[in-house]
């Protein structure tokens, strides 16, 4: 079952590293539009 994988400890340590990955080259709040503006210039 998926909920009990998650429920792992050593799995939900590496997802939330890998979450932190994600949020760090992100950047600050605000991706979405930064991302939407970028693509508007393109086009």
């Amino acid at each position: 079952m998926e909920l009990t994988r998650l429920l792992d400890p050593d799995t939900a340590r590496r997802i939330r590293a890998e979450l932190g990955e994600v949020r760090g080259h992100l950047g600050e709040p605000g991706a979405a539009g930064r991302v939407a503006e970028d693509l508007l210039r393109k086009i």
